[in-house]
């Protein structure tokens, strides 16, 4: 985020002002080029996992960093350890 507004303020004093505002950013996650990963542990060793259907949304503001959020959707059921069996409902504790 500081990057961000160094690289701003950097081009403003390049074009010879410096900006007046930055403006708030709203991301959605893109489907097709993320992923959410996991690790459980069963019995003592780590099993990785992901979570084939999520939605995140990221909203900062500049102006008021406290006010930014992460909101992550996550649909349970989704998670793949890529176990043979462990997809099954009925196997779901």
């Amino acid at each position: 985020m500081s990057k961000t507004l160094a690289l701003l303020g950097f081009i403003g004093l390049m074009s010879g002002a410096a900006p007046d505002t930055v403006s708030a950013a709203d991301w959605k996650s893109d489907t097709a080029g993320s992923k959410l990963e996991f690790f459980a542990t069963f019995e003592g060793s780590p099993v990785p996992g992901v979570f084939k259907d999520f939605d995140a949304r990221l909203r900062l503001d500049p102006e008021n960093a406290a006010g930014g959020s992460l909101e992550v959707t996550i649909k349970v059921a989704s998670a793949d350890m890529s176990i043979p069996g462990a997809q099954n409902p009925h196997c779901v504790a």
